[in-house]
């Protein structure tokens, strides 16, 4: 895989899967972290922008709370199902905006918002595009505005175990080969970070950033997994 090609590839799987699984290729509840979120730094009826946003899992929680919710992904198939799933649920038109982007440049993202969410989203760039991507998440937030992240850790099995995968660079494997782990299959780049390092690439745009490090394991505790949950006040 040319490594100018990555995210067309992670495009190419996360198209495929939304085609063959539609709404159960994704959890169908928000994320944990997504709601402690909400309700530690979200004022009523914030303009937020959900990166990644798939099938809507946090997307419908957020404008349940009263909050206005753009929704960006790159794929047009996870676009049209939470489309219909909006249009089911009966949710106010005024109240979502639906965007289809990549990042990490975000072209068609023109708003400012007062809060960002990247659950488990840009994991899936190198460290030169997400530093980048980093950069365009700030020029997006209001000022006081929020950012929501979170991102994988080296500490992880995912990666200190990493073969037959191959790492590119430093952080990055190409795609997830080892049989034994939680995401066998998943034909696309991973990146990873240490906490020093994701703190050093935040703390070049964010003044207050809070890390946090959650984990959890697999196959009876034989496989630990290991991840950042990021807030970060601009």
């Amino acid at each position: 895989m040319p490594i100018k090609d990555y995210i067309n590839n992670t495009k190419k799987f996360h198209d495929k899967k939304y085609l063959s699984k539609g709404y159960n290729f994704q959890r169908k509840f928000p994320n944990e972290d997504v709601i402690r979120f909400e309700n530690k730094f979200l004022k009523k009826s914030s303009k937020i922008l959900d990166i990644g946003c798939g099938t809507g899992r946090n997307v419908t929680y957020l404008i349940k709370k009263k909050h206005t919710v753009h929704c960006l992904d790159f794929s047009n198939h996870a676009i049209n199902l939470l489309k219909k799933l909006l249009k089911k649920k009966k949710l106010n038109k005024s109240k979502y905006k639906l965007i289809i982007d990549s990042i990490p440049k975000m072209k068609k993202v023109n708003d400012n918002y007062d809060a960002i969410i990247d659950c488990f989203t840009s994991y899936a760039l190198i460290k030169k595009d997400f530093e980048i991507y980093i950069e365009n998440i700030y020029k997006r937030l209001k000022k006081s505005g929020v950012l929501h992240l979170q991102i994988l850790s080296k500490k992880s099995d995912l990666f200190k175990k990493s073969y037959p995968s191959k790492k590119i660079f430093t952080n990055s494997l190409n795609k997830i080969l080892r049989k034994t782990s939680p995401f066998f299959g998943d034909d696309y780049l991973f990146t990873f970070y240490l906490r020093k390092e994701i703190k050093k690439i935040l703390c070049k745009n964010f003044k207050n950033v809070n890390i946090e490090t959650n984990s959890r394991t697999y196959r009876n505790s034989k496989e630990y997994f290991e991840y950042f949950v990021i807030d970060c006040k601009k």
